[in-house]
């Protein structure tokens, strides 16, 4: 959601709250959204404020220009991203490297293929990788599954585990749950996933969840 939500420049307040002008084009993109958080049992609270005048506007304009910087230096980052890569992998099986929709991403359009994404960055990156790069990022795997002491088997996976990229918030109802947890082996009593930025530990059903959230982007 907070993707779909900066792709079209809108701009975060507060804490869950972001700001969009009053126009058909935005308007059709945040009931984009709104139908998003819905298919992950969310839900959003749409609120117009007309009649706002500059001084009401200033801090909004201070927001969206704080935001356009942050965006340049999280561009800056993934700049150095393969970097990074190179330094993680060179660590062998100290690291333990779970495949991401942003991987995924890369990974086919470096190979040529057109793919919907919400940015301007991965395309720009993939053109600038190695294939030795590009191999490493095609061979993880999603989900992945070890045994930790005093744990037992602990799956990792991005989104949920049977896709990279599905949304389960702290708060989904235990059904949501349910159903993504439907095809996972029972001796899995710890799951630890990602992609919404957003850090929470729960239980759900006797099975830990934990969200580690996000070093460089952390929301929520």
């Amino acid at each position: 959601m907070w993707r779909e939500l900066r792709k079209i420049g809108a701009a975060p307040v507060s804490t869950g709250v972001w700001t969009v002008p009053d126009t058909p084009h935005f308007s059709s993109a945040v009931q984009k959204v709104v139908e998003l958080a819905a298919f992950g049992s969310g839900e959003i609270l749409v609120l117009p404020t007309p009649g706002a005048g500059d001084h009401e506007a200033d801090p909004l304009r201070y927001v969206f220009r704080a935001q356009r910087l942050d965006e340049w230096q999280e561009f800056s980052g993934d700049c150095a991203f393969f970097e990074v890569l190179d330094r993680l992998a060179s660590l062998g099986k100290r690291v333990l490297l779970v495949r991401g929709n942003a991987e995924r991403e890369l990974v086919s359009l470096a190979r040529g293929e057109s793919i919907d994404i919400p940015d301007d960055v991965t395309p720009w990156a993939a053109g600038q990788r190695s294939p030795a790069h590009i191999a490493l990022l095609a061979g993880l795997e999603h989900p992945v599954t070890i045994d930790i002491k005093d744990f037992g088997s602990v799956l990792f996976c991005h989104g949920t585990p049977r896709s990279d990229e599905e949304v389960v918030l702290v708060d989904s109802s235990l059904e949501r749950w349910a159903d993504v947890f439907s095809e996972l082996p029972e001796q899995i009593r710890t799951v630890v996933c990602g992609h919404t930025h957003m850090p929470f530990i729960r239980l759900v059903d006797r099975r830990l969840v934990i969200n580690p959230g996000s070093v460089g982007m952390p929301y929520g």
